[in-house]
């Protein structure tokens, strides 16, 4: 049997610091640490997971082998509903940025042209940026560095700004591919997760900035 835990005060966080969207700390029935960092969910999606059950079926002395990490080239269920309006974060200029994001991801499904992905990567990338130095300025301005102890603040701050980074990565190592076509794969992968990180991550700091 495995139990999910949690901490009930910050005093009790290990001092390495760990928040579950970095991945699990997973520990043995003796409450020794297994793993003091599973791969984190925002770095690998759904292998992170895989990840963590191979882990414990290991643990549990289970059938071990059970997870599958799929390969690269799986073939995955393309959602190809358009992107609808993000939620408002309360700040005139970042919606308006997410608005043009948004329409920037419905031009690309609807024509698949690299050039749309090329300006899509722009404003996304453009947009980041505003979103990173609004949010040090009001949200993060003032927050120990990691190395100097755990905050939480600063790990928020950091899955936050590196799910930019990964989403600009994925998006131009697809225009990278010189594909007279861009992937339907990607292209509602990359809309799916956009939706997630507006929700996780950019609601958070409504009415805030």
């Amino acid at each position: 049997m495995a139990v999910n835990g949690w901490f009930e005060t910050e005093e009790q966080m290990p001092q390495w610091g760990q928040l579950g969207c970095n991945g699990f700390i997973l520990l043995d029935a003796r409450l020794q640490i297994v793993s003091p960092a599973t791969e984190a969910y925002l770095l690998k999606r759904e292998r992170a997971f895989a990840h963590l059950e191979t882990l414990l079926d290991a643990e549990l002395e289970g059938v071990g082998n059970r997870v599958r990490v799929a390969g690269e080239e799986e073939v995955l269920d393309v959602d190809s509903r358009p992107m609808g309006e993000l939620a408002s974060v309360c700040h005139v200029e970042m919606d308006r940025q997410h608005l043009e994001c948004a329409g920037c991801f419905n031009s690309l499904r609807e024509t698949r042209e690299p050039e749309q992905l090329a300006q899509l990567i722009e404003v996304m990338a453009r947009h980041f940026e505003c979103e990173e130095q609004l949010l040090d300025l009001n949200v993060y301005a003032g927050i120990q560095n990691l190395a100097d102890g755990f905050s939480p603040q600063a790990s928020a701050r950091a899955s936050h700004f590196g799910d930019h980074a990964r989403i600009l990565v994925e998006a131009r190592a697809e225009y990278a591919k010189g594909r007279e076509r861009v992937s339907a794969v990607y292209i509602s992968k990359a809309m799916r997760e956009f939706e997630t990180h507006a929700e996780m991550y950019d609601c958070v700091y409504a009415g805030v900035v």
